[in-house]
């Protein structure tokens, strides 16, 4: 029961790791499922596919760093650092120094492959220089001239051939042309970055390959269930909605994401007979249902990149007068993602069908988040996501 948790002492989602230590995963096989998900089970859920989860990586600081580096070596007072985004064709702004424009607003800046043509003819593998009065005489760096450069060095960077990034360099003066020496120097530090640059590919593209194994696994679970097919994808549209009413940040809302996109991945460890079951659970199989978010969790918390989505994944079934599950958190003891999550998941599900009782209305779902506002559902996050309701948000 959820008090007995609390009189165990363990009242702090901080506690969790208290009750339920790590563990290592043996291979995934359906004889195996249930073994490894047991609370004495094991868990080392990425080495099941060969995989080494790279440690979490503060990838704007790294690039920071990079681009104040590079800036030092060529003397610029003005810099900008991009990166490849190869599925969307472009270089996009990641990070700014010497200029008043803020971190989110060149993160919605990026250059299109025609416009990469038009700068540099010869391909961007190369360094190339434009000194104060070729560059005044250019019409189509207007954005740049627009963040204060009057001369320009444009510097690829990569690994082995490979171009992963670059970086904008100049100066604000007119006079400010650079040296032979300044560019010397810039190419000689562009080399020594190369392994910093490789590993914040790798560790994108480590990110998006468990994000892609992870929508698998919500596919297989939503598979088993036909009722709850395209659950996952609805509850995380309706929490970004409601983040961004909240004005929360890009990375909180990308954070926010993984934790709605995987609330429900410990239902793996569920069998499709409770899943399924028509009639009234017995306290047994309603324990099983009720075992989904710590099962979440401990499949999750072997992604180092994912531990901030951990408490939404944890405290999505908690109720906020405390009568929930698995911790018995109340109020504003329950981490602001499960709250919020406990409020779009019971939407969707209460709109869709069940295979114990038909989907409700859109307004009887609304009446049941009216009811329960304050006791089951934080009543300022009801009241958000029903003013997104009468603005027609949703339906």
């Amino acid at each position: 029961m959820p008090r007995q948790v609390r009189q165990q002492g363990q009242g702090a989602l901080s506690d969790m790791y208290d009750i339920h230590p790590s563990f290592s995963l043996p291979r995934l096989t359906a004889r195996t499922l249930k073994e490894w998900l047991a609370p004495d089970g094991h868990r080392d859920f990425f080495n099941l596919f060969g995989l080494k989860v790279l440690g979490n990586i503060d990838e704007l600081a790294v690039l920071k760093s990079i681009l104040e580096r590079l800036a030092r070596a060529a003397q610029a007072t003005l810099g900008v650092v991009l990166m490849i985004e190869e599925e969307k064709n472009r270089l996009a702004f990641y990070h700014a120094i010497g200029m008043s424009f803020s971190a989110h607003a060149i993160r919605n800046v990026a250059w299109s492959l025609s416009r990469q043509q038009q700068h540099f003819t010869q391909g961007l593998d190369k360094t190339y220089i434009f000194d104060c009065q070729s560059f005044a005489r250019r019409q189509d760096f207007n954005f740049e001239k627009s963040l204060g450069f009057k001369s320009l060095i444009f510097q690829p960077l990569g690994v082995e051939g490979q171009i992963l990034g670059a970086v904008l360099l100049g100066n604000q003066r007119h006079t400010g042309d650079f040296s032979g020496p300044d560019i010397e120097r810039l190419v000689e530090e562009a080399l020594l970055i190369g392994p910093e640059l490789e590993r914040i590919w790798l560790y994108r593209e480590l990110h998006g390959m468990i994000m892609n194994m992870m929508r698998a696994f919500i596919s297989t679970i939503e598979a088993k269930d036909r009722y709850t097919c395209g659950h996952s994808e609805r509850v995380t549209a309706y929490c970004l909605k409601i983040g961004q009413r909240l004005g929360w940040s890009q990375e909180r809302l990308d954070i926010l994401r993984i934790s709605a996109m995987l609330h429900d991945i410990g239902k793996i460890g569920v069998p499709e007979s409770i899943l399924l079951k028509p009639d009234k659970l017995t306290e047994e199989e309603y324990a099983i249902i009720k075992s989904h978010p710590l099962n979440g969790t401990r499949i999750i918390e072997q992604v180092p990149q994912f531990q901030n989505a951990l408490p939404g994944i944890l405290c999505h079934h908690e109720r906020f007068d405390g009568n929930g599950y698995p911790l018995g958190l109340g109020g504003k003891e329950i981490p602001e993602f499960g709250r919020l999550l406990a409020v779009t998941d019971a939407y969707d599900a209460m709109t869709g069908e069940r295979p114990y009782r038909q989907k409700l209305s859109h307004s009887q779902a609304v009446a049941e988040l009216r009811q329960n506002r304050g006791k089951q559902f934080d009543p300022q996050l009801v009241d958000v996501f029903l003013e997104a309701c009468q603005q027609g948000v949703w339906k």
